[in-house]
């Protein structure tokens, strides 16, 4: 009887997804983040995570880098106009991530190092399809990822 049933879990079609696949119309409803009695730095850090992490999973999901960014970014921008905070609030006036908000922002991103280990294999194929990464150098690359996606944030927000 076990066994049928076992044998019927494994062939029963479902689909199971850590995250919701994303429309357009309703970033807004997903993303409203609770800001309450934090400061807005904290809440930009926040932001910032998710954003982060909804690169990766886009990725994961088989979105090409620069289409993952884009739902990103966007997911960003709705969650800080939810909050009525400003993109300019990420950064220093020389530019750079304010400390504050890049530290806490670096720990929010980690929340998503599991998925981010799936995804640099993907990331590395688009720099050199060639390259095989081991265990160690994927989980080296995952403690970097967090400084990696802040430093890419603030080139493409530049770059626009």
């Amino acid at each position: 009887m076990k066994f049928h049933l076992i044998l019927l879990f494994f062939l029963l079609p479902f689909n199971a997804n850590a995250a919701p696949k994303i429309k357009k119309d309703n970033l807004n409803d997903l993303f409203n983040l609770s800001c309450k009695n934090i400061e807005n730095q904290e809440c930009i850090s926040r932001a910032l995570g998710i954003s982060a992490c909804s690169w990766i999973y886009e990725i994961n999901y088989g979105k090409d880098t620069d289409e993952a960014f884009k739902v990103s970014n966007e997911i960003l921008k709705t969650t800080l106009k939810n909050k009525n905070l400003k993109l300019n609030n990420i950064f220093e006036k020389n530019g750079s991530i304010r400390k504050e908000i890049q530290v806490n922002a670096s720990k929010k991103i980690g929340f998503c190092k599991e998925q981010t280990k799936l995804a640099i294999p993907i990331l590395m194929k688009n720099i050199d399809k060639k390259t095989n990464l081991n265990k160690s150098q994927i989980e080296s690359l995952a403690a970097t990822f967090p400084s990696y996606y802040l430093g890419l944030f603030k080139q493409k927000i530049k770059d626009n």
